[in-house]
């Protein structure tokens, strides 16, 4: 999922969007073009509205709107590969919330949202189990919070490995200062085999929406929600104003984060912690 996917998602939940093709470009401008279709309340969009572009060759590109006014849409930045007419675009008007409030928004759920991932090391030899050692330093990269470890055992059961050349299996394992991955030693692995180590970390902020992908082990829709919740605890806490529907929106929000607990997400979509027996 792209910050483009998260962002319009969330400002159909939030405030809504209108879809609209375009039926005049400009030749040699990427920041504008013109749609028929636009609604008489042009100055909504205007200094902070935002576009996502659905289809054409700058598919994927969602901009803030500088400017809306008969029926042309002028955009801050414009997009590397331009408009063709036929194209469709998603506009949302800044009634409440801008392009920067809407991207602030799932970051700021993405931040500490708990993925799964996957450290091994092919290469570092350091890394690879060995018959006579039994503790080994955690990599960097890798957070305290495991969920299951894994040796490579190609030669474990005569026979299998020319079936199975790159078979792993579950290893028990306990942890020494934090940092102290210890394999327990009544086990015999193969050596020199590879160590795979499944944890939980935090997925982290996009900040260059146009390389980096959100993790398809994000709940859609919790992001939605949560991002949603944030959105509305903003707009009470920034501007305080006395806004009806504000209040409304943010109540309904935190109705949708106690389901969403209820449920336990993000936590259920997470590896079960293996239970490990160590003596």
């Amino acid at each position: 999922m792209r910050l483009f996917d998260a962002t319009l998602d969330l400002a159909r939940h939030a405030q809504g969007t209108e879809t609209h093709i375009i039926t005049s470009v400009f030749p040699d401008q990427n920041d504008r073009f013109m749609c028929k279709s636009l609604s008489a309340r042009l100055g909504e969009y205007t200094n902070g509205g935002t576009c996502w572009v659905l289809s054409g060759e700058s598919e994927g590109s969602f901009r803030t709107i500088s400017r809306a006014k008969d029926q042309t849409v002028t955009l801050e930045t414009g997009c590397e590969n331009g408009f063709a007419v036929g194209d469709s675009v998603a506009l949302s008007w800044f009634h409440y919330f801008n392009t920067q409030n809407l991207t602030n928004a799932i970051n700021h759920v993405l931040y500490d949202y708990p993925i799964m991932e996957i450290y091994e090391d092919v290469s570092d030899e350091a890394q690879h189990y060995k018959h006579d050692q039994f503790e080994y330093t955690l990599p960097e990269e890798v957070t305290t919070d495991i969920r299951r470890v894994e040796i490579q055992c190609k030669n474990f059961w005569a026979g299998w490995w020319q079936s199975y050349p790159d078979m792993f299996v579950n290893c028990h394992y306990w942890h020494l200062n934090g940092r102290t991955l210890v394999i327990d030693p009544h086990y015999i692995y193969q050596w020199g085999g590879r160590i795979r180590i499944h944890y939980v970390k935090d997925h982290g902020m996009i900040l260059d929406p146009e390389t980096q992908l959100i993790s398809e082990q994000v709940d859609k829709n919790y992001l939605r929600k949560m991002a949603n919740l944030w959105l509305w605890t903003h707009e009470i806490q920034m501007k305080h104003k006395d806004n009806p529907i504000a209040v409304d929106m943010y109540n309904q929000a935190k109705m949708d984060e106690e389901a969403l607990g209820k449920k336990n997400i993000p936590e259920n979509n997470l590896l079960p912690k293996d239970l490990c027996y160590f003596w």
